[in-house]
């Protein structure tokens, strides 16, 4: 399953929103494709026999902006606050689940270091500039998965200037 979560009407922070819906358009038809926009209770029940999870965010992480961030599970337990520029973010939707019996095997989170979050529509430059390559890093571990391998863990990456 790959899950877009933020809200557009907050600028960088619907970028995890926006590469699902590109990311929706390319996968194989079995990949289901989730956009709530926040992390709720509803969210929780929806991973209830899901073995695979990507989720597609607005991370910040102080990196510069633009820059791709790859967090496995450890990652995201490990980092302070929940690793997502929400208040519910992915953090406690894992932990959550896994209260509820329902936490995927694996979970890997692809995230844009966003430039600002302020409310307006659309994203900033660099957050723009990086979306067609988490799009790609999507693509390119949902065909992993597909084939049964697993993720790189963490890594994070800036996009090229173009």
């Amino acid at each position: 399953m790959v899950l877009g979560i933020g809200n557009v009407l907050m600028t960088d922070e619907g970028v995890g929103i926006r590469a699902a819906e590109l990311l929706a358009e390319r996968v194989p038809k079995r990949v289901r494709v989730l956009v709530p926009g926040s992390i709720g209770p509803s969210t929780v029940a929806e991973l209830s026999g899901v073995r695979r999870l990507l989720v597609l965010d607005c991370v910040d992480q102080g990196l510069a902006p633009g820059s791709i961030v790859r967090l496995d599970p450890r990652s995201i337990l490990d980092v302070p606050g929940s690793a997502s520029a929400h208040e519910f973010g992915v953090r406690d939707l894992l932990v959550l689940a896994e209260h509820a019996g329902g936490a995927p095997r694996e979970v890997l989170v692809l995230g844009v270091q966003p430039a600002g979050i302020r409310p307006g529509v659309g994203l900033s430059r660099e957050v723009e500039a990086a979306l067609p390559v988490l799009v790609e890093a999507a693509m390119a571990t949902v065909a992993e998965w597909t084939r049964g391998r697993t993720a790189p863990s963490r890594k994070a990456v800036r996009p090229s200037p173009g």
